[in-house]
This record gives C-alpha cells, sequence and structure tokens, in this order.
C-alpha cells in the first residue's frame, strides 16, 4: 500500500498531526519532551500505534518503520432497514487540510488545542455505527446509501460479521457463503441477511 499522504497524529501531553510526503516521511517539530504514541492512519487498511519517547533537546529519527495492512469489510443495509441501525456521530475538524479529531468534555463541548491563529478550519461530521466480527466490537462508517465500512480489520478468517441495531433482535446479520476471509490490503464485500 502507498503511504503517501498517511495521516500522522502525535499524540500526548501535546498532540498535534501531519501528512507523509510523497515517500510515506514525517517530520514533527518543537514537541515538547515526553512519552507519545505515534499513530500513522491511511484509510481504510492502515492504523499503527508506535510508541516513542521524546528526550530534552533531541532530534529523533525512527528510521524505516515496517507496517502491517489490516482488511477491511463492506456491507449494504437494505433501505428499510437504515432507520433500524444504531447511530453516534463523530466530529472531524480539518486545519489546513489535516484531519483533527477534538476532545469531547463531560458537557458535550468539543475542543482542540494548539489550533493556529489563522488557517482554513472545516467542520465534518462521519456517522458511525458498531459492528461485531466474531462478538469483537469494531466501530464502522455509515456511508450513503447505507452502505457500512468497517476499516482496520486484522487479516484472518471470520465466522458471522452482524451490524448493531435498535431493534429487539439487536443486530442485522451480513452473509457470505463459507467462512468470511478478509486479507491484507482488501475489502471484503459482504451482502445483507435477512
Amino acid at each position: 500500500m502507498d503511504v503517501a499522504n498517511a495521516e500522522v497524529i502525535l499524540r500526548g501531553e501535546y498532540s498535534t498531526s501531519v501528512i507523509a510526503d510523497a515517500s510515506g516521511r514525517f517530520q514533527f517539530q518543537d514537541i515538547t519532551p515526553g512519552s507519545y504514541i505515534i499513530q500513522i492512519q491511511k484509510s481504510p487498511y492502515l492504523l499503527s500505534n508506535i510508541p516513542v519517547d521524546i528526550p530534552k533537546a533531541s532530534h529523533k529519527d525512527l528510521g524505516d518503520i515496517n507496517l502491517k495492512l489490516n482488511g477491511a469489510i463492506s456491507g449494504k443495509v437494505p433501505k428499510e432497514k437504515i432507520s433500524t441501525l444504531y447511530g453516534e456521530f463523530e466530529i472531524v475538524v480539518y486545519v489546513d487540510g489535516v484531519p483533527r479529531l477534538p476532545e469531547k468534555n463531560k458537557y458535550g463541548e468539543y475542543t482542540i488545542d494548539h489550533l493556529p491563529t489563522s488557517g482554513d478550519v472545516k467542520i465534518y461530521t462521519v456517522t458511525k455505527t458498531i459492528v461485531f466480527i466474531d462478538n469483537e466490537q469494531y466501530s464502522a462508517k455509515v456511508l450513503e446509501d447505507g452502505e457500512i465500512l468497517t476499516e482496520f480489520v486484522p487479516p484472518g478468517i471470520y465466522n458471522s460479521v452482524k451490524v448493531k441495531t435498535t431493534t429487539k433482535e439487536g443486530f442485522l446479520p451480513l452473509s457470505a457463503e463459507g467462512p468470511i476471509v478478509v486479507n491484507s490490503g482488501e475489502t471484503r464485500y459482504l451482502s445483507m441477511g435477512d
């Protein structure tokens, strides 16, 4: 998978994000010393977390980073069942084209730290639902026309995929013939069961 333009997020006491260049290189500058997690993400297959300690007055080169590609599962919910999906939303703020996830406090207010005083700011909401893959919970995006996309699924063979609903049953099964094989760097498309 091409890692050009992958989102790279530095999470810790100070959080910020950058976009990797055409060769996959990235750089953070003027970081407060401390322990951080570097999250490298490119939808729908790449999501990797790397712990890193930044000592005082240093330049740290991580060198080449080996990344594992995940897979994805997609399915379409029939129009008459879309209204039964369990749903929540996520707010994403783009600052000069770089996505930032705001923090939500106990009052439901969203904030983003370390914003520049000027720049292009865009706010988007993403509708999400919950998908159970062999009874393990994943967050999934609800796209246009009822398509569900579950990103960052570890490669493997699975027996059941269910979408959470608000109905008495509590879920809608996604079905496929035989075992559900998810390969690295690929999206497995499933049909919605009844």
